[in-house]
């Protein structure tokens, strides 16, 4: 359906079409790892418990006092 998404009687897929599909579906790997980048943290060696406890545990950043 995307390489033939220029035509939407007779969607038809040609080769002008596939660089734009291979785009569509590489854009979508390089938000992953950005996402993973900002987002992920390392499990190496970290029992369920640690990890359970850093994802639950309070945030690092303080409210200003008032």
């Amino acid at each position: 359906m995307i390489l033939g998404a220029k035509d939407l009687i007779k969607p038809a897929a040609n080769l002008d079409s596939l660089g734009l599909a291979f785009v569509y579906f590489a854009s979508w790997y390089v938000l992953g790892i950005i996402a993973y980048w900002f987002i992920g943290f390392e499990t190496k060696g970290r029992s369920f418990e640690e990890i359970d406890a850093a994802l639950t545990g309070p945030s690092p950043v303080k409210a200003p006092m008032a």
